[in-house]
């Protein structure tokens, strides 16, 4: 029986980690408020595995009022949970029972119709509540819909209840994702989830590659938390470069196109926005390196695209720590 409940937990564990990446990168095409880029890397650094999307643009012009920033910023050293902290978590968020340690080191814990879920060092932590909805009707979904102010107000209030510790979290906004089944003379909703979702901030400037996604269901209930958050440590400064000279170095990385897009001939940056990342396209790195976020239009003779590049804003911890 040991040797069975093991086997099954171990593969709900591989499943949401499947399911957590499809999350994640899902999460990183959204075309809202919160824009990530498929392709987060520190491009001047893994310059050899530049992206299939990456055009080189020579002439490149910043459309923006440009904000003066700090001749330094903090860079911090990443900190992991202990698996103490992660089963505090997870008997915070009301999940008993015995936990299950994949070989890689992933956390799994079934709890009747809820799963919690750790990566290692408690980098991703999940929650699922399985329970069924009381109807699928479609009349039903939309008489019990919350609005997204009350979806906040769920959300807020659960992170409370259960002693979710997400400092420096910043509400962004509320998406909303619909399910349908289809037959063959027609379409209809059966479901429908409000994402309730958070950023990481340090002093005002966003970890770009956290966030905090709480999905509540058509009848209030919270039926999914994704916690991708990074926990840290000062380190030690060091000197910042400047929004132009980051904007003149995309004639060198290169800029990543969203969508398909040919012959690119001039680029314009539209938003510049410095603050950290904690991995490249390749690999976690153990520190948060100060990064600027540039996004803006490319532009062919005939057509236009956006486009986005993540440019290392202190040239000496990039070279020193990746």
């Amino acid at each position: 029986m040991t040797t069975h409940r093991t086997i099954l937990l171990t593969v709900v564990i591989i499943a949401i980690a499947g399911a957590i990446g499809a999350f994640w990168y899902l999460e990183t095409l959204n075309t809202g408020d919160t824009l990530q880029s498929a392709e987060t890397s520190f491009s001047t650094i893994e310059i050899q595995s530049i992206s299939p999307g990456t055009h080189f643009v020579s002439d490149i012009n910043i459309e923006i009022p440009v904000h003066q920033v700090p001749d330094k910023l903090m860079v911090y050293s990443k900190q992991q949970m202990s698996d103490e902290d992660i089963m505090r978590v997870a008997s915070d968020l009301g999940i008993s029972g015995e936990p299950v340690k994949s070989d890689s080191g992933w956390i799994s814990i079934r709890d009747g119709s809820c799963i919690f879920t750790s990566q290692p060092g408690g980098r991703v932590i999940s929650f699922i509540n399985e329970t069924h909805m009381p109807s699928y009707q479609l009349e039903f979904i939309e008489s019990h819909l919350p609005s997204d102010d009350e979806a906040r107000k769920i959300a807020d209030a659960f992170l409370v209840l259960h002693n979710i510790q997400a400092e420096g979290r910043r509400f962004t906004g509320v998406n909303h994702g619909v399910g349908y089944y289809s037959t063959k003379d027609e379409k209809v909703k059966n479901d429908e989830t409000l994402n309730v979702v958070y950023r990481h901030f340090i002093d005002g400037y966003e970890i770009f590659n956290d966030d905090l996604n709480v999905e509540v269901s058509f009848i209030g209930t919270v039926k999914m938390l994704f916690w991708k958050w990074t926990r840290y440590t000062p380190y030690k400064e060091y000197p910042v470069i400047s929004p132009e000279e980051a904007v003149s170095s995309l004639q060198k990385t290169g800029i990543i196109v969203i969508g398909d897009f040919q012959n690119p001939e001039r680029a314009t940056a539209t938003n510049i926005t410095i603050g950290y990342l904690g991995e490249t396209r390749s690999k976690d790195i153990d520190y948060l390196i100060p990064i600027y976020k540039i996004e803006g239009v490319v532009y062919s003779n005939s057509s236009a695209a956006g486009f986005i590049q993540y440019v290392p804003a202190s040239l000496s911890a990039a070279a020193e720590l990746t």
